[in-house]
């Protein structure tokens, strides 16, 4: 079956499409260009069913428009994941968070999982072996800690994100990437140390935005995978089809 996942950001839309598991193409629109754009890849890949997760404000276009061609279900905090989620306060739970733990632990069924998403923020996702997500750590990203040096002081300057070529900066812009990304690097380094101590057997998921930043860096033993929250997204749908 075709299905589709939209994961609606603040300044653009990812629509992942699946041949059952299998994500075959990933596209990423503007707000503005999408409800056309909808429809030329509704029809495209014959699409039977869809899910959504949005933190923008609803655009019925859009739901009118996924209807049309089978049921679309809507994730938010209410929805059945395939998971027990003992999170002490799930309202408040970012819902890519929990669909990139889904994706995590539908790749890797019956393991500990620590899931990293490296993006605006790093956060750090655990679901056991018995499938219960407890939750984990939210930290600053890369951009921001830049961001934050520059806006929270007087003369530090405003510094573009890229991988530093030395530890040692020799430059207030080199030094503050070298602060910047190193430390970054070994605060996740040292986190999943802390993770492994807990759950021996722990497997470690590296994705998001600024994972090509982490992926070749890190000391510890990672697997990289792209657009982890779409493939969970649609493993919460496949969940729901087969109800």
């Amino acid at each position: 079956m075709n299905r589709l996942a939209l994961d609606i950001g603040n300044s653009h839309i990812k629509a992942g499409v699946f041949l059952d598991e299998r994500l075959v193409e990933v596209r990423t629109f503007q707000h503005n260009a999408f409800p056309t754009n909808l429809d030329g890849l509704l029809n495209e890949y014959a699409i039977r069913s869809s899910i959504v997760a949005s933190v923008a404000e609803d655009d019925p276009t859009i739901y009118d428009k996924l209807r049309h061609n089978g049921p679309c279900f809507i994730f938010d905090h209410r929805t059945t994941i395939p998971l027990t989620n003992r999170y002490q306060s799930p309202e408040t739970l970012g819902l890519d968070r929990l669909a990139a733990v889904v994706g995590g632990y539908g790749l890797y069924p019956n393991r500990d999982v620590l899931v990293i998403d490296a993006g605006t923020c790093i956060t750090f996702d655990l679901v056991n072996q018995q499938g219960e997500y407890w939750g984990g750590a939210i930290s600053p990203g890369l951009e921001m800690r830049l961001k934050a040096m520059h806006y929270f002081t007087g003369r530090l300057p405003a510094v573009e994100l890229h991988s530093p070529t030395e530890w040692i900066g020799q430059t207030t812009e080199k030094a503050m990437l070298s602060g910047t990304v190193n430390g970054a690097l070994a605060e996740v380094d040292g986190v999943i140390r802390n993770y492994q101590h807990l759950y021996p057997d722990l497997v470690v998921l590296l994705t998001g935005g600024d994972m090509a930043m982490f992926e070749s860096n890190l000391k510890s033993d990672i697997f990289a995978i792209s657009h982890l929250v779409l493939v969970g997204l649609n493993q919460i749908l496949a969940h729901h089809d087969a109800d």
